[in-house]
């Protein structure tokens, strides 16, 4: 006989009433890095400086700062609209609708660089892999407002 998982989760609450929510909490798959990781290298956050300064710095400013029409994109203000999300959320954002003047006119890699520079101005740590252009990677990666604590 096969279960199936609502049966499964409604049998384990029936049960264990509220005791059963650490299960589901810990039973989930987490993400097992976040940008404080070292999930970029210093060459990859290079090339995305000059993609960043052709393309990007007109609406977010030259040092990510923000602009009257664009935010910024340093530090905790990234990080805030972004926190507890995984990071193919915020590329896949990025993908489809930036730059403003050429929505979606970027492919995977030079977003990926782009990002790369705004961790490292945000002062995230630089590592020795370069960040993954792949969804199923990014969705292992979340985005947090503070370090974890080690």
């Amino acid at each position: 006989m096969k279960l199936s998982l609502s049966f499964v989760v409604t049998a384990i609450i029936g049960i264990y009433g509220s005791n059963a929510l650490p299960f589901f909490v810990y039973a989930q798959e987490l993400p097992s890095q976040s940008q404080w990781s070292k999930i970029y290298t210093d060459s990859q956050a290079e090339r995305g400086d000059i993609l960043y300064q052709e393309n990007c710095a007109s609406c977010h400013g030259l040092q990510l700062e923000g602009t009257e029409i664009a935010p910024s994109l340093l530090g905790n203000t990234l990080t805030a609209k972004w926190n507890n999300r995984s990071l193919d959320e915020l590329f896949d954002y990025q993908q489809a609708l930036m730059p403003m003047n050429s929505p979606g006119g970027f492919d995977r890699q030079q977003n990926a660089d782009i990002l790369a520079y705004i961790f490292q101005q945000s002062n995230f740590p630089s590592g020795k892999s370069e960040l993954p252009i792949n969804q199923d990677a990014q969705r292992q990666i979340m985005i947090l407002l503070t370090a974890p604590s080690k």
